[in-house]
């Protein structure tokens, strides 16, 4: 597994990133020029992508933060925050999950852009059983695949099987039972996108003070909006 840091001797507080279905480091790394001398960013790169191409997406959610723990255990006993989006908040909430049944710390704030409410399926629609040509023009409307890979059949076809075990972790994950996760929790969602109002609003029971905000866009307004 790699996990890339910007390293910041001065940082006060680790600001933790966790991609969104076939998301990578690319996703944060512009955050770097972005954020204060004393926030380090550390972002999560998953298997099947990137550096970490030739590895194997995990099939399972429990798998990946198996994967992730050792990664990650450092950070997550001094001051760190979360950002994540979309299947990011729910793999960003087991790690959390894991990590304070263990005996860490709860971040200082957690943010949750992107997805309904733990205990609500993640997806509104089965993706993973659809033929090639229909799972790829649902991955061309949500908008969020770079256009250098959907415009080149070769290299979609070569992420194909990243991008189905990440919709497939996002379509099996359900939290049946609400933990404080954080004191503080911000949950962000585009005013365009499909997520409704008591979606997001499941979230609340995660965190002891939490608060939602709209942002102008669609799913994918972190790309457009990442000030």
């Amino acid at each position: 597994m790699d996990y890339k840091t910007s390293k910041k001797p001065a940082a006060k507080v680790k600001l933790i990133c966790f991609p969104y279905a076939g998301g990578g480091t690319h996703v944060f790394i512009p955050w770097q020029q972005l954020l204060h001398p004393h926030i380090e960013l550390c972002i999560v790169q998953p298997p099947g992508r990137g550096s970490n191409f030739e590895l194997a997406p995990f099939a399972e959610m429990t798998q990946l933060v198996d994967a992730l723990k050792p990664e990650l255990s450092s950070d997550l006993n001094g001051n760190y925050a979360v950002f994540d989006h979309s299947l990011g908040s729910r793999v960003a909430l087991e790690v959390v999950r894991r990590a304070i049944h263990l005996g860490y710390r709860k971040p200082q704030h957690f943010v949750a852009p992107g997805s309904p409410g733990p205990k609500l399926p993640c997806l509104d629609k089965d993706c993973t059983s659809l033929n090639d040509a229909q799972f790829i023009q649902v991955i061309k409307e949500l908008n969020g695949t770079p256009p250098e890979v959907l415009g080149n059949m070769e290299l979609l076809e070569l992420f194909l099987p990243t991008l189905r075990s990440d919709f497939y972790l996002a379509e099996q994950h359900k939290c049946e039972q609400s933990s404080l996760i954080a004191e503080h929790m911000t949950i962000l969602s585009g005013k365009k996108d499909t997520i409704t109002s008591a979606q997001l609003d499941s979230w609340h029971q995660f965190a002891v003070h939490s608060e939602i905000v709209l942002c102008e866009g669609v799913h994918f307004f972190i790309h457009s909006h990442s000030e």
